[in-house]
């Protein structure tokens, strides 16, 4: 508990007090407040074992955080892993063993897909992202409904369940609000009944009045959240996260890491100079694409918790996947006139759309992409450059003075490739942006200096790309 931030301290304390006597409780705090960190802490404090059941991206860090607490996971599993009664077997912090789950039963009833589960006593499962088993039909919910029949406490993380009426119908059968899923527009109603007169001196619309009682029957006799508007001054206005997240594509991202450096050998021959530089652009468009599933994860996730999302790319491929697979048509680069990147600009300030795609040449510099309503924060999802000037300009678009609420900016790198030491040496300057220089965004293998020599003669083939 003492390595906790101070401002994550009572919030530790009241989810300490509700899950002693709770089997169920939620932790909706938002994003980028720590949820993963107080999880742990609650986990060692009680001196229960961790399972996690989490997006795949996020193991890594699910990792890190074990370590850095010196607390033994009992397991780890993604939500698709254990769907097929599979989960990692953690031997150290960085180890994970693929194995059946012991502990689970995979059947089939009327046709349909069922679990029963019969983890230890000890066991603290933690849901992250738990708004992913909202739909009762899916088997994701039928997971966590297994697991709440066990003996097992739970811990839910998910800043969206108790906000959206949509996401919480199978949640309250985890709580024991009511029986069954069917049963939620009865309870709903007769909660309604009870505090019709509270909701008319409150003047509040139908969906109002069912936010507020989700609210007050979740909280806190069931949970707690950290709100960053609440925290004022203790959380930071710009808290910039340097990330090791989980590739299912992170062979194929250290492969082309072993390319750069042949590349890089290859530029001192004036020969293939030329040839060299193309390879070396190649290989990096290539390692922003592998990257692309968890930019999308983390796109999803800020838009779940009410940010608007600008991401910052390299390469026009990136850019362009992006815009398709999300349906964006708000996109900065280099070739728009002034009144059109003006207007994307426009778009995205006034909250008309809320993801905005940019390349990072393009839109480091000179734009403003802050919250100037108070409606919506700003999430940034960055895929790295080379450049610690361009980085720095980076860090400015979505974080600037009188911006109405605290940005969240994300950095992608992706864990068990060369990237394991670029985000070490990024962390350890994120105090003192200023600091960070071109060599800490390459690591120490990449001779960043003959890089800038040849790209000035490799230009036009860089822009190319």
């Amino acid at each position: 508990m003492n390595k906790l931030l101070n401002y994550q301290i009572p919030h530790f304390y009241q989810l300490k007090e509700t899950i002693q006597i709770k089997d169920c409780v939620l932790d909706a705090s938002d994003t980028g407040t720590g949820k993963t960190y107080v999880a742990l802490a609650l986990a060692k404090e009680l001196k229960l074992n961790p399972f996690i059941i989490c997006p795949k991206s996020v193991i890594s860090t699910w990792l890190s955080c074990a370590k850095f607490f010196n607390i033994k996971l009992f397991g780890i599993a993604n939500y698709e892993l254990l769907k097929g009664a599979k989960y990692y077997y953690v031997d150290d912090f960085y180890s994970l063993e693929k194995m059946d789950c012991q502990y689970m039963e995979k059947y089939e009833e009327d046709n349909k897909i069922n679990f029963k589960f019969n983890l230890p006593s000890d066991t603290l499962v933690i849901f992250d992202e738990a708004h992913r088993c909202k739909n009762h039909k899916t088997v994701n919910s039928k997971l966590l409904d297994s697991i709440s029949k066990s003996y097992s406490k739970i811990l839910l993380l998910s800043a969206t369940i108790s906000d959206k009426i949509d996401c919480f119908k199978p949640f309250g059968t985890v709580f024991k609000l009511y029986d069954k899923n069917s049963d939620f527009r009865r309870w709903m109603r007769l909660k309604k009944k009870s505090k019709k007169i509270q909701h008319e001196l409150k003047l509040l619309d139908d969906g109002e009045k069912e936010i507020d009682i989700i609210n007050s029957s979740l909280f806190p006799n069931f949970g707690s959240r950290m709100r960053i508007k609440e925290l004022g001054s203790l959380f930071p206005k710009n808290k910039i996260i340097s990330q090791l997240y989980t590739c299912i594509n992170k062979d194929k991202i250290q492969r082309q890491y072993e390319l750069i450096q042949e590349a890089f050998n290859d530029l001192k021959n004036k020969e293939t100079k030329a040839e060299a530089l193309g390879k070396l652009i190649r290989a990096r468009m290539k390692i922003e694409m592998y990257k692309v599933p968890i930019m999308l994860d983390l796109i999803q996730e800020g838009l779940d918790s009410n940010y608007s999302v600008v991401v910052f790319v390299n390469y026009r491929e990136t850019m362009e996947y992006l815009a398709h697979y999300l349906d964006c048509d708000l996109l900065i680069n280099g070739d728009q006139s002034l009144e059109d990147r003006e207007y994307v600009i426009k778009q995205f300030q006034q909250n008309k759309k809320r993801i905005l795609i940019s390349i990072i040449q393009a839109g480091g510099v000179g734009i403003s992409l802050h919250d100037i309503h108070g409606n919506h924060p700003r999430m940034s999802v960055i895929s790295p450059t080379w450049s610690g000037q361009d980085m720095k300009q980076v860090f400015g678009r979505i974080h600037r003075a009188k911006s109405q609420s605290p940005a969240i900016q994300k950095l992608v790198y992706c864990a068990g490739t060369y990237e394991d030491e670029i985000s070490k040496l990024i962390e350890q300057k994120l105090k003192n942006i200023s600091g960070i220089n071109d060599n800490d965004l390459v690591g120490s293998k990449i001779p960043i200096q003959k890089y800038r020599e040849v790209l000035v003669d490799g230009k036009k083939i860089y822009e190319k790309f």
